[in-house]
């Protein structure tokens, strides 16, 4: 998963977690810096090396003196080996003292030629440069080296041992290179600390330049383009990289952008259907106006002198009135339908018995019309519908074929056919068919073929618009398709009940 793709809450607890991890490594580092640099630096040269003469094995003289100081504590008496290992040391440059302590005197059990405890306690302070000391204690320094210790031998009874010698001084190189590398040590806390804080202020600025990123950055830009499209340019695009909250944020104004470019169209079409809409509805109200007016103004005027005239003027008023009655009757309930308030009362029908009914029904109402029914679905065919409103459906399509004819008979060839899950209905004629590109129009209120609305057709070009209102209420499709002078095809597709063709 990529960084930019983590969510922002997850973002922020990393960050802080980082903040509060990396000061507690700082502080832990400084502090493990700061103890070993005081077990280094309050130390002296002499005490650290005595630590490493006490607990080192390994190192010159002091392997002699661990030997040596086992093998007397093994035993009750000085040992030929105990006293071989005194001789190394002894020519090693070291004078050697070792006595039996009592409670009142002390009793020598080994000493260098010309040593005595005076003077062998003498050269140990010399060395020393102090009275005052703990047992076990050894030094090494510029002034030579000195040893004492205590110990129990085997008879349990205590031995101190006394090592002193001058000439075995601590090399001064070897001080310098310790004053170096305690230099070193404290120039090395100091660089680490001041390493760890500008490490520190980096990471937080990296950090908060990265959060700046991720989610100033995207909220800048999603403001400007929010901002494009309040002005009203709809075709700002909002950029969607990220998967985390801010990218679901631009992913939602997005999607919010393209259902308000949808909304426009649809409001701009809308504006259109509504301004033909009125155009339509004032073209067919005022001309049978205008040709009321004309008979009446004739009727008034004496013109129709004689009662075949007269009665011939009465009989067009009334025709027009009829006319501008239907008109009237089809925009309500093309209004109601819209609105949905026309009441459908639903049954489950058998369409193909359904539409042999009406077949040898209409077969008398359309004297100048040649309908053909197939049906090539198996009994039953069962939907959901009302039966007055698709009978009205039926009409208008017989009706819409009928006014449209060429100059030939007209054939209407209504075929039903059925799939799994939905039955096809198609009217098929021989009229003067439509232009392919007008066809997604011809559901369109007042819409006639001819755009200059010359055709002398009876209608008012709202049959197929209620057509498909009722077509689109029982859950259904309409559809049209043709050429000019082809015929003209309407498609309608019903969801069958259950998925199938029986109940």
């Amino acid at each position: 998963m990529r960084y930019r793709d983590i969510s922002i809450r997850k973002k922020i607890l990393l960050s802080n977690f980082l903040m509060v991890l990396i000061p507690i490594i700082f502080v832990c580092f400084i502090l493990f810096s700061l103890l070993l640099g005081f077990s280094f630096v309050t130390h002296s040269p002499a005490a650290l090396i005595r630590n490493v003469l006490l607990n080192t094995s390994n190192y010159g003289p002091t392997l002699l003196i661990k030997t040596m100081n086992d093998e007397l504590a093994g035993s009750e008496h000085i040992t030929d080996e105990a006293k071989r290992i005194l001789a190394q040391l002894e020519k090693s440059g070291l004078h050697i003292f070792v006595e039996e302590a009592h409670d009142q005197k002390a009793e020598v059990l080994y000493h260098s030629s010309g040593v005595n405890r005076k003077s062998m306690q003498k050269e140990f302070e010399s060395i020393a440069e102090t009275k005052q000391y703990e047992l076990p204690y050894i030094i090494w320094n510029a002034n030579g080296m000195a040893y004492q210790a205590e110990l129990k031998n085997a008879a349990d009874k205590t031995l101190r041992i006394t090592f002193s010698g001058k000439d075995l001084t601590f090399p001064q190189d070897s001080y310098e290179s310790w004053e170096h590398t305690k230099l070193m040590i404290k120039i090395t806390i100091v660089a680490t600390g001041v390493f760890m804080v500008l490490f520190i202020v980096a990471l937080g600025a990296v950090l908060t330049r990265k959060l700046a990123q991720h989610i100033l950055i995207p909220l800048y830009d999603l403001n400007q383009a929010t901002s494009e499209i309040r002005s009203g340019n709809l075709k700002q695009e909002i950029s969607v990289e990220k998967e985390d909250e801010i990218g679901e944020l631009c992913s939602n104004f997005e999607a919010m952008r393209k259902q308000l470019i949808e909304s426009e169209k649809l409001r701009s079409q809308y504006d259109l259907n509504r301004k033909e809409l009125i155009a339509g509805i004032s073209h067919d109200l005022s001309t049978p106006l205008t040709s009321m007016q004309g008979y009446v103004n004739g009727l008034l005027d004496g013109i129709a002198d004689t009662p075949e005239k007269q009665q011939h003027y009465l009989h067009i008023i009334q025709e027009k009135t009829n006319a501008m009655n239907a008109l009237v009757e089809s925009l309500f309930l093309l209004s109601k339908l819209d609105l949905g308030q026309v009441p459908f009362h639903d049954e489950c029908v058998n369409l193909a018995d359904f539409l042999q009914d009406w077949y040898q029904e209409c077969a008398s109402r359309y004297e100048h019309a040649s309908i053909k029914l197939t049906v090539k679905c198996p009994q039953p065919v069962q939907v959901l519908m009302d039966r007055t409103h698709f009978i009205r459906v039926l009409d208008n399509l017989c009706q819409n074929s009928i006014k449209y004819r060429s100059e030939n008979p007209v054939h209407i060839d209504v075929t039903l056919e059925c799939d799994k899950k939905e039955c096809i209905l198609t009217f098929q004629d021989n009229g003067i068919g439509i232009d392919p590109s007008q066809a997604p129009r011809l559901f369109d209120s007042f819409y006639r073929s001819d755009p200059a609305r010359s055709s002398k057709v009876k209608g008012n070009g709202l049959g197929l618009s209620i057509t498909k209102q009722i077509i689109t209420q029982m859950k259904g499709e309409i559809s049209a398709s043709g050429e000019l002078n082809k015929g003209l095809c309407i498609t309608i597709r019903l969801p069958l009940l259950q998925g199938g063709t029986t109940l």
